[in-house]
């Protein structure tokens, strides 16, 4: 087969323009001719077309890393592999002994005149000489599916003569639940079970062949990952959180292992590290920044122990309601990535080491067995202030399920087959009340295995009764009291608060954790103050992401520049040390999209929003004679100039009405009846009951 292949390096450095995460490249094309005479082409012949006997791929010397690269919209789109392959190619003091191989493929359109979206591609990435070689074409497959991964690695390994060699994904990442590698062309992706068995197949002996395997992609640090590879790589390179568009620094990395060709995989994957941290200091992007490098030499003794603490947890939930709450509230408690609300979707990831940290006094050795495994593994690990408690691995931990979704149910099903934690399974199984036995076999689809009869339970069924309602005592305090008998069925209490705008129409503007709760007695007292957040003077939706000591996140529906999208807003307290210190201020991080409703995955681009901007808030709102018809408002435009500012200020005159959310462990809402809040003219506030 011939193809056109519009290969040309040389020129697409300088055609480049690496302004950020986000930047779109200035791309040109069209050079081929010019590009031969220069001698930057290998592996076509003058007219530019492929030449099948182009020089044999043999795998380096000393390292060859061989990247997967799965272009999908963060190609065709913002043109970010060719940003990064661009990255690569500023090495020009290379080691002829240090090979990067990659294989291309999964997306509508490459911004760079040397890749053909039109057939899957296989490249030797020479900057020693500037050069591109183009080993291999063929018919175009999906870089979702397991077969075409099979294949890259069994291409990789049999050719390969290097004393170290590394495998590096480059695509989207969605966990262990929604997998990675989303193929724009073909519309699927990788899951945790293909990866498992691709790899089994690839390698049976089990004996770690790899240096590392590195994920440039979100949210795949996860135990989960380590337990598949633990048989296959030394090391395991990976974010716990979303990772900007920008990824990894190619050329900072590529360079040090140029000029230390004996580094081993921890000692590249440190470099790795920090060069993404400051590469997204550089883009303003490191604030939730992670990345982790992980022994995988120690991983079995991690999942041995991760079992422990598994077999505890569900042993727990079957004999002791009270613990099990505690449980869940610990959960609930613990450092999360990715999206965790109604507008961002629900990533359900949540850092493993600060779970177990949090849920200590309710295991048997307060979970020492494990974090001392995971201080052991964990051997390199970076992250931005606003992920303080990442310990560099995440879980899942599906806080949210769709149980009437079967989508959702096989979803667990694969996973459960594809972790190879029995206990944990049957935790999750028993914790949502699906029957635990006859999974699907990882990676099958659901019309090859269908769920027999899953019975799954009312979302939201268990019990929560308030034997108090909320009324308003002589103090002007708003209080209820839960019955002590359901408190083990709570998981948290919050309060949401509505504006009465006209005419029975109200405006959700969000929810908050700010409230008084004795958990021993059930009572729950309001502490609101009369203030809400605005931009610009306007109210916004503000609904709670995440509570720590340190720093409190927040998600904004907005519009920017016309797409809908989600502020991440941090608060940050001034003294998190003072218990009775109020004062901190509001931190704008970007606008992210959120989880693809329909491939699972989050997005990469962290929005910075710069002055230009337009800007406009959502609003929930519903009429009160139909309260199960909601509906958006949008607020008026805002052009940002100066920067856009969120800061607090005191509600203004008019009615709001206030009231108790109480989450189940399953997580259903029982609700307080209203109270009226009336702010006069004069900013006094009045609290009545309805």
């Amino acid at each position: 087969m011939k193809k056109k292949l519009w290969l040309v390096l040389a020129f697409l450095l300088a055609a480049i323009c690496l302004a950020g995460c986000t930047s779109e490249p200035d791309i040109e094309s069209n050079y081929v001719q010019e590009a031969y005479e220069e001698g930057v082409l290998d592996g076509v012949d003058e007219e530019g077309d492929f030449v099948e006997e182009a020089i044999p791929h043999t795998g380096g010397e000393d390292w060859a890393i061989y990247i997967y690269m799965c272009g999908t919209d963060l190609e065709s789109e913002i043109g970010m592999a060719t940003a990064n392959i661009s990255e690569l190619m500023e090495v020009t003091d290379a080691n002829p002994d240090v090979n990067v191989y990659m294989q291309t493929g999964g997306t509508y359109e490459w911004q760079n005149p040397f890749v053909d979206p039109e057939v899957m591609q296989r490249f030797h990435v020479d900057t020693q000489n500037q050069q591109l070689t183009l080993l291999d074409e063929g018919e175009l497959a999906s870089m979702g599916d397991e077969s075409t991964l099979v294949d890259f690695l069994d291409w990789a390994t049999q050719h390969n003569t290097a004393d170290k060699m590394g495998v590096l994904f480059w695509n989207h990442g969605g966990g262990p639940i929604d997998g990675l590698e989303s193929d724009e062309i073909f519309g699927n992706a990788l899951s945790i079970g293909n990866l498992r068995n691709a790899f089994d197949e690839s390698n049976p002996e089990g004996e770690p062949f790899l240096e590392f395997v590195g994920f440039d992609t979100c949210l795949m640090a996860n135990i989960e990952v380590a337990d598949i590879l633990s048989d296959h790589a030394r090391y395991l390179i990976a974010s716990e959180e979303i990772e900007p568009g920008g990824g990894w620094d190619y050329d900072s990395w590529y360079a040090y292992l140029c000029e230390n060709p004996d580094a081993t995989g921890a000692e590249l994957g440190t470099v790795i590290c920090d060069s993404y941290y400051q590469k997204c200091e550089q883009d303003g992007r490191a604030d939730m920044a992670t990345l982790s490098v992980v022994d995988l030499a120690v991983a079995d003794e991690l999942i041995e122990e991760f079992s422990n603490v598994a077999a505890s947890m569900a042993d727990v939930s079957m004999v002791d309601a009270t613990a099990n709450a505690e449980i869940i509230r610990g959960v609930q408690a613990t450092e999360r990535y990715g999206g965790d609300t109604a507008s961002e979707g629900y990533t359900n990831l949540v850092d493993v080491g600060d779970m177990v940290y949090n849920i200590a006094e309710q295991l048997p050795d307060g979970g020492q067995g494990f974090l001392s495994a995971m201080e052991q593994a964990v051997v390199y690990n970076v992250c931005g202030p606003y992920r303080a408690y990442s310990t560099g691995l995440s879980i899942y931990y599906p806080m949210i399920l769709n149980t009437e979704d079967e989508d959702s149910l096989q979803a667990i099903y694969d996973y459960v087959s594809a972790f190879g934690v029995d206990e944990y399974g049957m935790y999750i199984c028993d914790l949502w009340g699906l029957p635990y036995g006859d999974f699907a076999p990882a990676g099958e689809t659901e019309e090859d295995t269908p769920i027999e009869d899953p019975q799954p339970p009312v979302v939201g069924g268990m019990e929560v009764v308030i034997s108090e309602e909320a009324t308003v005592d002589e103090d002007g305090m708003y209080h209820m009291t839960i019955d002590p008998a359901t408190l083990d069925n709570v998981k948290e209490v919050s309060f949401s608060l509505y504006a009465d705008f006209d005419n029975d129409i109200f405006c959700y503007l969000g929810s908050d954790n700010n409230l008084y709760v004795d958990w021993e007695t059930g009572y729950v007292e309001d502490n609101f103050q009369g203030m809400w957040p605005t931009i610009d003077n306007q109210y916004v939706t503000f609904d709670l992401v995440q509570s720590t000591a340190e720093y409190i996140i927040y998600s904004v529906p907005i519009l920017l520049n016309g797409e809908s999208t989600n502020l991440r807003v941090v608060w940050e307290w001034e003294d998190p040390e003072d218990p009775n210190n109020y004062n901190g201020q509001y931190v704008i991080w970007g606008a992210w999209d959120g989880i693809d409703s329909e491939t699972g995955m989050p997005s990469r681009d962290i929005k910075e929003i710069v002055d230009g901007d337009e800007v406009i808030p959502i609003l929930y709102c519903f009429d009160m004679n139909d309260p199960d018809n909601m509906f958006e408002v949008e607020g008026m435009p805002i052009i940002v100039d100066g920067g856009l500012l969120l800061e607090e200020y005191e509600l203004q005159p008019g009615d709001y009405w206030y009231n108790f959310g109480v989450e189940d462990l399953m997580g259903g809402y029982t609700y307080s009846d209203f109270a009226v809040i009336t702010i006069d003219e004069a900013g006094d506030m009045y609290i009545a009951e309805t």
